[in-house]
This record gives structure tokens, sequence and C-alpha cells, in this order.
């Protein structure tokens, strides 16, 4: 029996479990909905919810492999009671192992409940077991993909739908991804949805960096994100570059106008030596052929001199 006073204590949850197994070192499904049951009901009559991370990993762990063997039969239905209600105050702790468990060849009503499960506890997991849950969905796509030669169709018409498939995960993927999964994805149709470094690489992939116009409106939504964003838009702009072999940007006026809009959002006032290191020595060489005295100008000219090395 499952009592308030032992969701805390990792072994005595454990002696729990144990006692349910066959033979078999298994747990039958309705002796796992039995005990969730009794589990998801002590956990309201306790002041607190929250469970220890290492209680909901144990418990997840001893289930999960028992209940692998009837995900065959499952229907969209069944994953939905059972990630949406049985199982979903343990999501948040999910390991790498038991996604593993998952399968792959799921029909759409099926991963599209598994991935909603996931999105309700998102705010609650850990950045690495969101970047595990994304590893799971791009398994999923990469299959279904490989399988059939396109991804769950059905289920979107447009670049805004399609993302759907991702819920808040969609920020672990990047743009050439999205781009595999749905050959006509667009990107300039949901600029709003994408993160900085997706931005920074459809810069390249999406050929902006060839197209003024494109270029502009990315670099228009890139003044609306926090400063923060602009150094991860130019860090995977920088990666994407240097892993197609570009040393120098195709056209000169879209490498003038990036700079000028990244130029005007710097806050040189504050800036360190180190900063105008990380700056012009590792974001922006690509971009200072295009530096021009205009521009020089919004550098303070009192800056000590270990600034000025580095500048």
């Amino acid at each position: 029996m499952v009592t308030p006073d032992v969701l805390s204590n990792v072994t005595a949850v454990r002696a729990v479990l144990e006692s349910l197994m066959s033979s078999q070192d298994r747990i039958s499904l309705a002796t796992m909905d039995q005990f969730l049951a009794e589990f998801n009901l002590a956990l309201t009559k306790v002041k607190s919810p929250a469970l220890p991370t290492h209680v909901r990993q144990s418990i997840l762990d001893i289930l999960l492999p028992s209940l692998a063997l009837h995900f065959t039969a499952f229907s969209g239905k069944d994953y939905e009671l059972w990630f949406h209600e049985n199982l979903h105050l343990l999501l948040p702790d999910i390991s790498a192992q038991g996604l593993s468990l998952l399968p792959l060849d799921l029909s759409y009503s099926s991963y599209s409940a598994i991935v909603q499960a996931f999105s309700d506890v998102f705010s609650q997991c850990s950045p690495q077991t969101s970047q595990n849950i994304y590893g799971f969905i791009q398994n999923v796509l990469s299959y279904q993909l490989r399988v059939s030669g396109s991804v769950f169709p059905q289920a979107y018409n447009n670049s805004q739908s399609y993302l759907q498939l991702f819920g808040p995960f969609l920020s672990f993927a990047n743009y050439t991804e999205l781009l595999t999964f749905y050959p006509a994805f667009n990107g300039y149709e949901v600029l709003e949805r994408l993160s900085a470094q997706q931005l920074g690489e459809m810069m390249l992939v999406g050929g902006a960096t060839r197209n003024e116009r494109s270029a502009i409106r990315i670099l228009i939504e890139m003044e609306r994100r926090p400063f923060g964003d602009i150094a991860e838009f130019l860090a995977r702009f920088n990666a994407v570059a240097q892993l197609q072999g570009v040393t120098i940007l195709p056209d000169a006026r879209v490498r003038a106008l990036t700079l000028e809009s990244i130029f005007q959002l710097l806050p040189f006032r504050t800036f360190t030596a180190q900063d105008y290191d990380f700056w012009f020595g590792h974001l922006l060489p690509l971009f200072l052929p295009s530096l021009n005295s205009r521009l020089l100008l919004l550098i303070p000219q009192d800056i000590d001199c270990r600034a000025q090395q580095n500048l």
C-alpha cells in the first residue's frame, strides 16, 4: 500500500514496487494501474506534491520496462491514459534510458498523446531532460521519414501547423532538421516562433545572405529580441558558416545591413575589454569588412588600453 509517508523515501517506494513483481521481474498492467492510482492519491494528501527527483526516477526505472511490454497493443487513448494521467507526476524526471523504451513506429494519435504529456510538464523538466525528450521526438520523426517518406502529413498543412509536432521542445531542433522533416517548411512564415539559433542558421541555409529582402525580415525579427539572443544568433551563424566553408559573405550589401543592425544594438558604454574581444574577435569577424566611419563613431573614444588592443 502506498501511503504519504513513503513518498519521499526511495528505498520504501522501491520495496513496494519490488513486492509487486512476478517471478519474471515484471509487474502486470493491472497492478501498475492500481499502484499508480494509490500513488497519485497519496500524493494529493501531502502538503507539497513535489516529489524528489530520485524518487520519480526510481519509480519510472522500475515501471517502464514492464509497461513497455504492452506498447505494441497501445492505442492513442491508451497512451493518453498512461502518460497524461497515470504517469503525469513522474514524467519531469524521465531518463534517457526510459525514453529509449518508447516505440518509434507510432501512429499520429499516439505520438501526439505522448508529446502533449511531455509538453504539460515542460516547465518542470531540467534542460537535459528536455534535450532528451527532443531526442525522442527527433528519433520518431526520423523513423517516420525513413519508413514512409514523410512525417505525419495528415497532421498539418502549412509551416505554422507543422511546428505543433515539436511542442515546446521546438527550440532544440536546428533549422536544417525542420527542413528535413518537412521540405516545404518556410521559416519566414513563422519567424516569431523560431529561436535565435534557428534564425542564425536560417540566414545561411535559407539563402538570406544572398537576398537583401529576406535578410531584412530576419534582422527586423532579431531587433525585437532580448539582447542576449544576438550573441546566440551570431554564434550559430558562425558555426554553420564554418561547416559550409564560408569565409567571405557573398553579398556585400547584406553583410553591411547585418553589421549595421547588430552594431546599433551593442551597449558599448557597458562593454569590458573581454566584451570587445568576444564580439569583435569571435562573433563579428565575417561582417567587419563592412565597418565604416559612421559605425566607428558609435564606439566610445575613452575605452581603456586593453579594450583598444582587443578591438
